[in-house]
């Protein structure tokens, strides 16, 4: 399913481009910046319906900045509808497992948040009140709740601090770290939704992903939040989606990120530089056990930078996107095989 995302996503990218470049033969910076670009596209579980983002430049006067609505459309392409509106970007639709709704993010209540929307339209609701919002987020496999990562906020002393004009920038200290949490989709009796905390420490996480049961999550986290982290050391870890109980799965040298489930939950594809700090960001595709068994490296990809998307539905294959030239491919790698397949050209 999440590899016909790709398809479709790229399929009206082409068809935008081409409705836009028919008007004009002349290449030049300021033309470029004329034209909408689509992302995100994400596919409703009974592939019916695409939600996707449409993002337009906005130069006007002293206003110069990027766009972005959610639009939704018939698979068909037969017919496509914009579902947000205003002056504040609205980013990353994903359908719901059932198909009946949208959650998406945006800052229209000042800082980026869950809002989630019907399908069959109306009213977005705000599902997260976040003090310093919500970085990405994920549904739960049953759609009871989604999981998002979070900054840590200023404490109550750092925001006195701070309010006063006495605080000042600590280099390499006092980091604020992101960690998973969770909210459920229904409300409680108080009318306030149920949010959890998963993780905690010092410790950054990266990214996340459900297992296809909904009982636990893996994750990839850091030292700390600065970049150059990357490329020096990343870990993978368990952790239990009703509490907060961790169980470290790969802990080596170099960074181990992006971890996914496969569909039947047993095993888990990551990307990883093979147990070593690797400066110029060779990456390869990895496989482990969910008990932590069973470690062992893929082929190595054309360009050994592979990003990955998903596993194939039957988890013998795992699809995933990389550079060709000037251009990004998406591949699909069988596990037991030594060969790949271009999908995309």
């Amino acid at each position: 399913m999440k590899k016909t995302v790709l398809f479709i996503g790229l399929f009206l990218s082409l068809l935008m481009l081409k409705a836009q470049v028919a008007t004009n033969s002349t290449w030049t910076p300021e033309y470029s910046m004329k034209f909408k670009a689509i992302a995100g596209a994400n596919i409703s579980p009974d592939g019916k319906h695409v939600a996707y983002m449409v993002r337009t430049p906005i130069m006007d006067g002293e206003k110069s900045e990027y766009l972005s609505q959610i639009w939704v459309s018939n698979s068909d392409g037969k017919m496509a509808t914009q579902y947000t509106q205003g002056v504040s970007s609205s980013t990353s639709p994903a359908f719901s497992p059932d198909g009946k709704y949208i959650a998406f993010m945006s800052k229209r209540s000042d800082e980026n948040q869950i809002w989630l929307i019907r399908l069959m339209g109306g009213e977005a609701e705000q599902i997260t009140f976040e003090k310093n919002g919500v970085n990405s987020f994920q549904w739960s496999p049953d759609g009871k709740k989604i999981a998002f990562l979070k900054t840590d906020e200023l404490t109550k002393e750092e925001e006195k601090i701070r309010k006063e004009k006495r605080h000042v920038i600590e280099v390499d200290k006092n980091y604020k770290y992101t960690h998973i949490y969770t909210s459920t989709i229904k409300k409680e009796k108080n009318s306030k939704r149920k949010v959890q905390r998963l993780t905690g420490g010092d410790f950054h996480v990266n990214s996340f992903d459900w297992s296809p049961d909904g009982k636990t999550i893996v994750f990839s986290h850091k030292a700390n939040p600065k970049i150059n982290t990357n490329r020096i050391d990343a870990d993978i870890s368990l952790v239990k989606s009703d509490s907060s109980a961790l169980k470290i799965l790969v802990s080596r040298p170099g960074p181990d990120t992006n971890p996914k489930f496969s569909p039947d939950g047993q095993q888990i594809a990551f990307q990883s530089t093979g147990g070593r700090p690797e400066p110029i960001g060779m990456d390869d595709i990895y496989v482990v056990s969910k008990d932590g068994t069973g470690l062992r490296k893929l082929m190595e990809t054309p360009d050994r930078n592979a990003s990955i998307n998903c596993w194939g539905a039957d988890g013998k294959s795992i699809y995933f996107t990389e550079t060709l030239k000037t251009s990004r491919v998406l591949y699909n790698m069988p596990i037991e095989a030594s060969n790949t397949s271009e999908i995309t050209l």
